[in-house]
């Protein structure tokens, strides 16, 4: 069982200032809050959960030592908006102190103080946006080497390529496309860091899916998923370091509040076979 079809359901991002995360995601994105964790403090992963369209975002918490000045994520979440709509780049200038607006070409770049980016623009095609809230249409790695990348996301977890040009790769997934791009520095020109977001592929047999990609080559951080109350995990690296997880929920996770969304996404893709 390869990853084909197989829906990119979660992408996790660390972060240690709630508020501000929380004021991006749910007053200036507009994104429809499905999930809060009610353990606090002593829960710290997956504590916010956002529908963002073809992916749900989810916050973890983490101390401030993970966000080094000269870092920023390898990592853009990449929005679709809907022409003629209230514009993610007006409410960013209304919001103060939340991290860096750049704007070029008619599209708006924002980078947050945990040195997330995400990059917003207009389009006529994606329908489903919310009225104001965008829907993520893509997410954006970089790599240190395009070929061996396309080797690891195409022969090894078996995700279709679509597309490529000198130094990009876009590869579909049963939700979000993936797009690799060749590059040294992360958008900002810093270094880029992968330890502070993770990849989340959604599988409905983690043992069955674990033991296909092991005989194909992949590495993974532990000889075996670890079960919770939440489900199936196990975690593995691309060439470049960028962190990614295959995930199978379990039966009391879909009761939760973002449920109803992961099995809506886990049809999305055929149930990932």
């Amino acid at each position: 069982m390869s990853l084909q079809n197989a829906p990119l359901m979660y992408v996790f991002f660390e972060t240690s200032m709630l508020d501000a995360q929380r004021t991006f995601f749910e007053s200036v994105l507009q994104l429809p809050l499905i999930e809060i964790e009610p353990h606090l403090p002593h829960h710290r992963h997956g504590v916010v959960k956002y529908d963002a369209g073809g992916v749900v975002i989810s916050l973890n918490l983490t101390g401030p030592s993970r966000f080094a000045k000269t870092t920023s994520d390898a990592l853009t979440t990449v929005f679709a908006e809907a022409p003629g709509t209230s514009s993610v780049a007006d409410r960013l200038s209304d919001a103060k102190n939340l991290g860096v607006v750049r704007r070029e070409a008619g599209v708006t770049r924002f980078t947050d103080r945990n040195g997330h980016h995400y990059r917003f623009l207009a389009s006529a095609e994606r329908m489903e946006t919310r009225g104001s809230s965008p829907v993520v249409e893509r997410i954006h790695l970089c790599v240190k080497d395009l070929e061996s990348a396309i080797e690891f996301y195409a022969d090894r977890l078996g995700l279709q390529l679509t597309g490529r040009d000198d130094g990009r790769a876009i590869f579909a997934t049963g939700s979000v496309n993936l797009e690799l791009e060749e590059r040294t520095t992360a958008v900002d020109g810093r270094t880029p860091r992968t330890a502070t977001s993770l990849i989340v592929f959604y599988t409905r047999d983690i043992g069955e899916t674990t033991q296909t990609l092991s005989e194909r080559g992949i590495q993974f951080r532990s000889q075996h998923a670890g079960f919770s109350e939440i489900g199936g995990t196990i975690r593995f690296d691309d060439p470049s370091e960028n962190r990614l997880c295959l995930y199978q929920p379990s039966a009391e996770s879909l009761t939760w509040g973002s449920g109803p969304k992961i099995l809506e996404l886990a049809a999305g893709g055929a149930l990932a076979r």
